[in-house]
């Protein structure tokens, strides 16, 4: 969508960056799932109530079987005879005196296959085990039964990590998310850093923390390091861009390195955090990148020095500018504000003072590259080429932005109405991991406190 309806000269090389590094992460993430998937521990081996036995009656040996089809390869092989697991019937069938068919009973059917070598004369042996699944609660109660070894941790933990860390943007590996933002369809834009690049945040949460536990705690640190490059390099970079969807762009990558050092504490609190400031980004993004479309569609340009006294054409879009921009410094009263709260708690509980005073100093980075965009864009003398522009007319046009910036407001005045609902999410995931939930009618201090119906 971007080299078809991108703007900007280096539309094409956007495209290339996102192909490339998006391919990359998602190749990566999906070893990792593979090597995941193939280490997690069968509930049996054996299914319970089976019998060892031979053939049935009337039926031929696989090793005197006539070759079937060359390119079969078998995963076992045995001198001898060949033995079946069975469930104990007499209901067996034999197709063309080449192959001992198991019964048609939910679970056989769920696992019958024989091996074949596709030899004349070749011994092999056919082994029926429970299927295997990508079901995570299935999965998680595996390795809850059976942890994974550590070695087998150790390995697959940083493919998850680095492979959804790329779909997140996940410093160094961020430089297709901005370029590519600034250059997209604004539709694209939003729902693209308003909601994809969650999901990779929600792999991390969902399956490689509580799967991988001991294998998280090595990396963490590491994470922890990565993340402030997001922090502190992309809002450095948001500081010198001359071009508005550039500049939200570096912003938005600078938020997911809160969300990443949330993820680095490994605590209740700090991942209760990541997950609100998912929730706000997503709301802030949208936001932004839609009123940056809406600058672009009156102006033909997004180039910021090229603005100034907007806010006396444009009120409404004007104002709205100017609470996003506040909201996205981590502004009390809207929904970033809690997420990093709880984010910047649980890091300094887990992880390095030096860390912590790293990432508080990238709050006033923040502020300055927001303030300064405020200032050049709504502020000052009106040029003359900007005279005939104007605001948002029609309920229809103001009510997504109005609705989305409710959703900022609400979460960051009642912020309980997601904590709520997150915590025992999280404290649920984390079970196990010496972090116990809050408990229960216990509320964090700083939150308030509902008002009880008489």
């Amino acid at each position: 969508m971007i080299g078809v309806w991108g703007y900007g000269e280096r539309k094409n090389f956007a495209t290339f960056q996102i192909t490339l590094y998006l391919s990359l992460g998602a190749l990566i993430a999906l070893v990792g799932l593979i090597a995941l998937y193939l280490a997690v521990p069968r509930p049996n081996q054996v299914p319970a109530g089976a019998t060892f036995a031979g053939p049935p009656p009337g039926a031929v040996p696989i090793t005197n079987a006539p070759p079937i089809i060359g390119g079969i390869y078998s995963l076992s092989v045995t001198q001898g005879q060949t033995y079946i697991w069975t469930k104990g019937t007499n209901d067996h069938a034999l197709a063309n005196g080449s192959l001992a068919l198991l019964d048609s009973r939910p679970f056989v059917a769920a696992t019958n296959f024989v091996l074949i070598l596709g030899k004349t004369n070749a011994p092999v042996t056919a082994l029926v085990q429970p299927p295997r699944t990508f079901d995570i609660p299935t999965i998680t109660a595996a390795v809850r039964k059976t942890p994974l070894p550590l070695a087998s941790q150790k390995f697959i933990f940083p493919l998850l990590l680095f492979g959804f860390g790329i779909l997140v943007s996940l410093w160094p590996f961020h430089t297709w998310a901005p370029l590519g933002y600034g250059s997209a369809p604004t539709a694209t834009a939003m729902l693209h850093a308003g909601v994809l690049k969650k999901f990779g945040l929600y792999g991390l949460i969902r399956i490689a923390i509580p799967l991988l536990p001991e294998g998280a705690k090595p990396w963490l640190h590491v994470l922890a390091w990565l993340c402030l490059g997001n922090i502190l390099y992309c809002g450095w970079v948001a500081m010198r861009q001359r071009d508005l969807n550039l500049l939200i762009g570096n912003s938005s990558v600078a938020h997911m390195g809160f969300a990443f050092l949330g993820i680095a504490s490994l605590s209740l609190i700090g991942i209760t955090g990541t997950v609100l400031v998912m929730i706000a980004h997503g709301f802030l993004a949208a936001l932004t990148f839609g009123l940056s479309g809406y600058l672009r569609q009156q102006l033909g340009t997004l180039e910021i020095g090229e603005m100034g006294g907007l806010l006396k054409k444009l009120p409404f879009i004007g104002t709205l500018l100017v609470m996003a921009m506040f909201a996205g410094c981590g502004l009390p009263g809207f929904a970033n504000f809690p997420g990093e709260l709880l984010v910047m708690f649980g890091a300094w509980k887990g992880l390095s003072n030096f860390v912590m005073v790293l990432a508080w100093g990238a709050l006033i980075v923040g502020a300055i590259y927001a303030l300064r965009a405020v200032r050049n864009i709504l502020h000052g003398p009106l040029p003359e080429r900007w005279a005939g522009v104007a605001d948002a007319a029609g309920w229809w046009r103001k009510l997504p932005f109005a609705l989305l910036l409710v959703c900022l407001l609400g979460f960051g005045v009642y912020p309980q109405m997601l904590v709520t609902k997150v915590e025992p999410g999280v404290a649920k995931v984390l079970k196990g991991e010496e972090i116990k939930p809050l408990p229960t009618g216990k509320r964090l201090p700083w939150l308030p406190v509902p008002m009880k119906k008489n």
